[in-house]
């Protein structure tokens, strides 16, 4: 259904700057080694982002790996000038950005270990879709690594009723705002109107919907549902049409970036057995999977067709890797304590369970130490010495190896691997140092990307001390730039009116510490 559909142009209406790090070539890197690829270090790498708004996500990348170049390429004239605004402001100079048209780039725009186009495929038509598979196929170096992300059914399906929905009642908006704002509105109303029925499939599509919602920013919505949803074009793919289309440009199906996704999680053995016998590939097995996830978006890499991709997982490169965990230890029973099992819980919900001792002391060590990453050997040195083992076996090195692999396949959220390791610290030092591209991100918006490519939303109060960390001003001297705009109200603090100077002065100086310690354990504080 196209009832009046608009497009609205991303120079009226630009996307978020946001950071992705699902895209990040060093996630990219790790699932091609571990699928038996040889991709080039990310710390001497060339990457190229099509669609790359305002530069937020590449930015982010060039400032941690100065040794490697990247290119954004958008059509959008005002996000490009934001991007090389933000390059002249910081002083970048392994990065450049394009303001042209996707059917302009050629083999001679050059050659990249990594393409990188978040955001892209179900939003152009089949001609710029067919263009960026042959910009994969031919401006992608022999171990290259391309990431696409598109809308999939059958998820969409559901989305579909929304979007038309939607299209049809802003049908005679004449404003972007006044075309989101009546969209926002709308699915509202379905969700009140519906909400005496908990037991209808139909009332669960737009309450789903607006939990999907209802942690984004006015601000930050408007943009996202005007360019994803209402987007006049907008064409989601079964995953095997997608591949299949892939396979023309001489490319093959890799994995995909949230790895754990193409594994055969929360299936039961009678569903795997159907399964095995039903699907003669990997990707009519995951087509499968697809259908009994309600999958409605993809994140897929691909590389060359004439790549030997190794899909029995090896605990081999395990050993070459750094890793992270973002998990907590979880309660058990007493009767699983008795006999040394131990829970790990992801912030997803996510358990691992172990009763090998190594590993529970290397899951503890990376819990104390995140979000850094340690890469294996020293992971599996600092085990040991914590259990005071002057030797470790190589059983126990495999054995460590293999449930960090499988936690990591379980999710992301319990065990991560990486191939690169940023110069960050977990210590707040006596002079504090941010990078030049987040102390310009805080002096621009709420959110910032972190050494590690994640996201955090900072508040005034942070953004402003955020700003400040250059590496020159140490503790002191940040508390009495903070004190002053309190005390002048440039900055507003509660009940600062009965304070007297020294319990103001304390309460700043609370605040101060616990929003480095903040910096600090969200991986902003370069080393």
């Amino acid at each position: 259904m196209d009832t009046n559909a608009q497009h609205y142009s991303y120079d009226q209406v630009p996307y978020p700057d946001l950071s992705y790090v699902q895209t990040h070539p060093d996630r990219l890197a790790t699932l091609g080694t571990l699928l038996g690829m040889k991709p080039v270090p990310i710390d001497h790498c060339h990457v190229l982002e099509i669609g790359t708004a305002s530069g937020a996500n590449l930015l982010a990348m060039a400032m941690v790996l100065p040794l490697s170049t990247f290119v954004g390429m958008d059509i959008s004239e005002v996000q490009i000038k934001k991007a090389l605004d933000a390059i002249e402001a910081i002083g970048l100079t392994n990065i450049s950005f394009h303001q042209m048209d996707i059917l302009d780039i050629t083999p001679e725009f050059g050659q990249f270990d990594y393409i990188i186009i978040h955001g892209i495929f179900s939003w152009v038509p089949p001609l710029v879709q067919e263009k960026l598979l042959d910009i994969c196929q031919h401006n992608l170096t022999p171990q290259g690594i391309a990431y696409i992300s598109y809308n999939t059914y059958p998820g969409w399906h559901t989305m579909d009723i929304i979007r038309n929905m939607m299209i049809y009642r802003t049908r005679d908006a004449v404003t972007p705002a006044e075309k989101s704002a009546q969209s926002r509105k709308w699915i509202i109303f379905m969700g009140d109107a519906l909400k005496d029925k908990p037991d209808s499939a139909y009332a669960a599509v737009f309450q789903n919907y607006l939990n999907f919602r209802k942690n984004q920013t006015e601000e930050f919505d408007h943009a996202v549902l005007l360019h994803d949803e209402l987007e006049a074009l907008n064409q989601p793919f079964y995953f095997y049409q997608f591949i299949e289309q892939a396979e023309q440009h001489s490319l093959q199906y890799l994995v995909e970036s949230d790895f754990p996704t193409v594994m055969p999680n929360g299936l039961s053995s009678e569903v795997l057995n159907y399964l095995g016998q039903i699907a003669h590939s990997t990707v009519e097995l995951e087509q499968y999977f697809d259908f009994l996830r309600n999958q409605s978006f993809r994140c897929t890499l691909l590389c060359h067709a004439d790549i030997n991709v190794d899909r029995r997982l090896s605990i081999q490169p395990v050993r070459e890797f750094y890793v992270s965990s973002t998990a907590h230890t979880l309660k058990v029973s007493p009767e699983r304590a008795e006999i040394g099992i131990e829970t790990f819980e992801g912030i997803d919900g996510s358990l691992f369970s172990t009763n090998h001792a190594l590993t529970k002391a290397a899951f503890h060590y990376l819990l104390d130490s995140k979000p850094e990453r340690i890469h294996f050997d020293v992971l599996l040195q600092q085990a040991a010495s914590s259990l005071n083992m002057t030797q470790v076996t190589s059983y126990d090195t495999a054995a460590l190896a293999g449930n960090l692999l499988q936690a990591f396949a379980y999710s992301l959220n319990l065990i991560e691997f990486h191939t690169f390791a940023p110069p960050m610290t977990t210590v707040v030092s006596e002079r504090p140092l941010a990078t030049a591209y987040s102390r310009y991100q805080a002096r621009q918006q709420p959110n910032n990307t972190t050494l590690i490519h994640t996201r955090v939303q900072l508040d005034n109060f942070s953004r402003l001390i955020l700003s400040q960390l250059d590496g020159e001003n140490d503790f002191a001297v940040l508390l009495n730039f903070l004190v002053e705009l309190v005390e002048t109200k440039i900055v507003a603090l509660p009940n600062v009116e009965q304070m007297s100077p020294e319990e103001l002065r304390k309460m700043v100086t609370t605040q101060l510490e616990l929003t480095l310690e903040g910096f600090a354990k969200s991986g902003l504080l370069v080393s």
